[in-house]
């Protein structure tokens, strides 16, 4: 029996069913094609190519071709929406969080010994990095051992109890766009908006610090995530 080969028009030929649509959330279009199954070979779109004409606005996800009776093709493409659909859309909740995430401080730092002088601070590390028979180190311990809390600071920086852990707030905002917003690389003194979580209020030697902002494109919409660092003793002179 003679072999059935295809007879009809060399060109890709779209099905009366297609465009399909399907509306969720993300918009999905998926067009269906026949023709010569080397036709719809040669014509099968890769992951990632951006549609034409009905399909602008839309990207290839995937693309199949299944082989039917003499030689005849069937070509499907699945797209999705790249941005905003055209039809509308809905971005997802923006997000607000305020967490407290752990920072190891000097111990001298500690409100404790705000009292302590840098004449006596000196002194005390002064006795920590000499020998006992070096004559700073005898004068440094006869002011450090005259003076209470001079003395407690030196005794417990010998235990190595040498930092104690502060939880400082970290507010982290989640904002979502249909085109690429404009990024931040931080690095300088910023106090966060205030959105549905309202952020701490600074003392005079505190402050915040905008972190490096963080990018990301899911294939419909793109994602910042901003983050702004609470800081304890903030030199003024390097973040004005």
């Amino acid at each position: 029996m003679p072999a059935i080969i295809w007879r009809g028009t060399l060109a890709l030929v779209e099905q009366p069913t297609s465009p399909e649509y399907v509306f969720g959330e993300s918009v999905q279009m998926t067009r269906s094609y026949s023709g010569p199954h080397a036709t719809c070979l040669a014509s099968a779109p890769f992951r990632g190519t951006n549609g034409t004409g009905v399909a602008a606005g839309f990207r290839v996800t995937e693309s199949k071709v299944t082989r039917d009776r003499g030689g005849v093709g069937l070509l499907t493409i699945k797209y999705e929406t790249v941005g905003q659909p055209s039809q509308g859309g809905q971005l997802p909740v923006d997000e607000f969080e305020i967490n407290g995430e752990p920072t190891e401080v000097a111990l001298a730092k500690h409100p404790f010994f705000t009292a302590l002088t840098n004449d006596l601070r000196t002194k005390v590390k002064t006795l920590l990095e000499t020998a006992t028979g070096n004559p700073d180190h005898v004068t440094a311990l006869t002011a450090v051992n005259a003076d209470a809390l001079a003395a407690k600071l030196h005794d417990k920086l010998k235990r190595e109890f040498t930092h104690f852990p502060l939880y400082p707030p970290t507010y982290t905002q989640v904002l979502h766009y249909w085109s690429p917003p404009v990024i931040s690389a931080g690095g300088f003194r910023q106090t966060p908006p205030t959105g549905l979580v309202t952020p701490p209020p600074t003392t005079a030697n505190d402050g915040w610090i905008r972190e490096g902002d963080r990018l990301g494109f899911n294939g419909t919409h793109w994602q910042l995530t901003r983050r702004w660092r609470y800081v304890p003793d903030l030199d003024a002179d390097i973040f004005p």
